[in-house]
C-alpha cells in the first residue's frame, strides 16, 4: 500500500462592493459567525472566507443566502471560481 501527500491549490476572484459590503455588515457577520474585525483588514478577511467557502462548493450565486451575509447580491459579494487547479505531489508513494 503506497501513500501519497497531494497538494491541490484553487483560485477564485471576489469581488466585494463597499457601498454594500460596509462596516454594518461586517458588524452582523461578527456577531453570528467569527469576528473579523471592520476596515480593510477586515475586507481581506472576507475576502478569504468567501473564496474558501465558494472553492468548497458554497454557492455564491447573486440570489443565494449566505450565513453571516444575507443574500448575495444585497451584500454586495460576486465571486467567480476558477476551474485552473494546480496540483502538485509533495510525497511520494511512500510506504502506508
Amino acid at each position: 500500500m503506497r501513500k501519497f501527500l497531494v497538494e491541490v491549490t484553487s483560485r477564485a476572484t471576489v469581488i466585494l462592493d463597499e457601498t454594500k459590503f460596509n462596516d454594518e455588515l461586517m458588524k452582523g457577520f461578527n456577531a453570528c459567525v467569527q469576528d473579523f474585525g471592520t476596515g480593510i483588514e477586515a475586507l481581506n478577511l472576507h475576502a478569504r472566507h468567501i473564496a474558501e467557502r465558494a472553492v468548497a462548493g458554497e454557492y455564491f450565486d447573486k440570489g443565494d443566502f449566505a450565513e453571516g451575509y444575507g443574500i448575495v447580491r444585497d451584500a454586495g459579494i460576486e465571486v467567480a471560481v476558477h476551474n485552473d487547479v494546480d496540483v502538485e505531489i509533495l510525497a511520494q508513494g511512500v510506504s502506508a
